[in-house]
């Protein structure tokens, strides 16, 4: 789906707070009530717009504690000639409570992980004694964040110049 000036203007109304009213997105952006909601239909239907979320204070919910592991793949097992599917394994990684992004990466590590949790000792738990349990985990490498500076789902969008 290509995407004109006043779908991104509408994209980025609706990122900042989904919550505000079609009304006053609308007037923001210089178009009706009516072609605006039929063009956020549109873009759900075409699956640009995937959902809405609530985002939550991790520190305020119980869950103050951000970790990013790096994960070495095996990608046979041993006496095996049947590859491990780096796909498969971070399908299981993504499905354990905890999980908030999984994603597969290019160069010295294969996958990486955020996870979020309520202390450290929690977050070793979960690394020691559900992560690294899933075939296919070689190896991780595991870093904390101190301070959050920047964390948002939103994705910046211009306009495209030819």
């Amino acid at each position: 789906m290509r995407l004109d000036e006043k779908d991104i203007a509408l994209l980025n109304e609706l990122q900042k707070n989904c919550k505000q009213g079609l009304r006053k997105i609308s007037r923001k952006i210089g178009i009706s009530i009516t072609t605006a909601h039929e063009r956020i239909k549109k873009m759900q239907k075409e699956g640009v717009i995937k959902g809405y979320k609530v985002i939550l204070d991790a520190e305020k919910v119980g869950s103050p504690v951000t970790a990013f592991i790096l994960i070495r793949m095996q990608y046979f097992y041993p006496n095996s000639t049947e590859p491990l599917s780096q796909r498969d394994v971070a399908k299981k990684i993504s499905m354990i409570p905890g999980v908030s992004e999984v994603h597969i990466i290019g160069g010295e590590w294969d996958i990486l992980v955020k996870a979020r949790g309520r202390d450290l000792k929690e977050m070793g738990d979960f690394i020691i004694d559900r992560l690294r349990k899933i075939k296919g985990i070689e190896r991780t490498l595991t870093t904390h964040a101190w301070v959050t500076v920047k964390e948002s789902p939103e994705i910046e969008l211009r306009p495209s110049f030819r």
